[in-house]
């Protein structure tokens, strides 16, 4: 977490019960402080706007930031400290940051609503497709997902009378809180629960001077990045094809190495979900471009080590041996500069396989470099020395000593 003045706390006591809603304010007016020049006009309004809102409106949108998903049913927006969560929420329909009636998919119709009301609302469809009413919810939504793929209004589902006028709503303000807590965070590993956990004291975080040049972006394109990036992955993670993910992975600002790794490693996720799917083809870029050069030097190590096994395992063995072949005649740079272990051991059972296979000669082993040597001196008695030879090895050393105790004990 990013530091504050020493004269200010960074987290609010526990005891407020708005104590999210003053962590949420602290991070707007950091970011606004810090990162102004990053914000476009939208943000800089929402945060003026967020600050005109009553104090409820506030607490309730933020209490909808703090929860997962970005759909929520109205009867679960109620909390003690605020006192009416339908004003409250009128108030955020207005600034068009909550849709009142959005589109809903049949996933997250199913998310939201139970078993009895998908049964009630989805009626006639499920009679139509043939279910059974004891049919469970997952059987439903199974056999329901192929036949209705288009989202819709709550009301278009079905009769929703049972709701008893009950809405499902959308944040749509979450993106752009999502963006402000990267700014601060600097990741969006971390989230608004970090607050809690370090005035808990379950985690502490050093006090440091903050600059311009400790921020994690220095321009709106770098956030921009990652956030595509983020959302590129979590995709990955929910099954989309690698193909269409592929696409649109975008290019990183030149001389941040830092998103110049994350993308590398999204690469090559997606080359491993493209060699699962026996996609060869698109695996084999894939793995190229996380890679940071063509000649197998830096780069994302795993990435370069998988391309060169597919490579062979496709047949293409001179494509493999020439590119192994360049990275094995650079792995000396850079093993001074980066050693890395898994790349030396791949290689050591890569090259020879290749050769075989091309019918060429096998590579004479470099005879190893004859072992350091040197002479530990031990004072036997007054005025004599004796002198034992030993190898650089701890074992060795560790022996001479104990032989050395052991014979001035027995001459006593």
């Amino acid at each position: 977490m990013n530091s504050a003045s020493p004269v200010a706390p960074v987290t609010a006591s526990l005891d407020d019960p708005f104590y999210y809603l003053a962590n949420f304010r602290f991070v707007l007016g950091w970011v606004r402080e810090r990162h102004d020049d990053l914000l476009d006009v939208g943000e800089r309004r929402f945060i003026a706007d967020f600050h005109g809102l009553p104090r409820a409106s506030q607490a309730l949108l933020v209490r909808m930031v703090m929860r997962k998903g970005d759909h929520f049913r109205t009867t679960k927006l109620v909390y003690a400290e605020i006192d009416d969560s339908s004003v409250a929420l009128d108030a955020l329909i207005d600034a068009s940051w909550v849709d009142a009636d959005p589109l809903l998919s049949l996933e997250e119709l199913f998310r939201q609503l139970r078993l009895a009301e998908l049964r009630r609302i989805l009626g006639e469809e499920i009679a139509s497709a043939g279910l059974s009413k004891s049919a469970g919810k997952a059987a439903l939504y199974q056999s329901l997902s192929r036949r209705l793929d288009a989202p819709r209004r709550l009301a278009d589902w079905g009769e929703t009378s049972l709701l008893q006028g009950e809405r499902v709503i959308r944040l749509a303000a979450m993106a752009t809180c999502d963006r402000l807590r990267l700014m601060f965070f600097g990741n969006l590993r971390q989230d608004w629960s970090e607050f809690v956990l370090a005035e808990l004291g379950l985690q502490r975080f050093e006090r440091v001077a903050f600059s311009l040049a400790s921020r994690a972006f220095s321009t709106r394109d770098e956030v921009d990045a990652y956030l595509s990036l983020h959302r590129l992955r979590e995709r990955l993670e929910e099954g989309e094809c690698p193909e269409a993910l592929h696409a649109q992975v975008p290019a990183v600002p030149e001389g941040n190495a830092w998103l110049g790794e994350r993308r590398a490693r999204l690469l090559y996720r997606l080359g491993q979900a493209a060699e699962r799917g026996g996609r060869q083809a698109l695996a084999l870029q894939a793995y190229a471009e996380a890679d940071s050069s063509e000649d197998g030097g830096g780069g994302h190590v795993e990435a370069r080590i998988r391309r060169l096994r597919l490579l062979e395992r496709l047949g293409e063995h001179e494509r493999a041996f020439g590119l192994a072949s360049v990275m094995a005649a650079r792995k000396a740079t850079l093993d001074e500069q980066t050693p890395d272990e898994r790349e030396s051991q791949a290689l050591e059972r890569l090259l020879p396989r290749l050769r075989r296979r091309l019918g060429l000669a096998a590579e004479v082993p470099q005879a190893s470099p004859p072992p350091e040597r040197w002479d530990l001196c031990l004072k036997r008695s007054a005025g004599k020395e004796r002198c034992r030879s030993a190898w650089s090895r701890p074992s060795a050393i560790i022996w001479v000593l104990r032989r050395h105790r052991y014979t001035m004990w027995r001459m006593r």
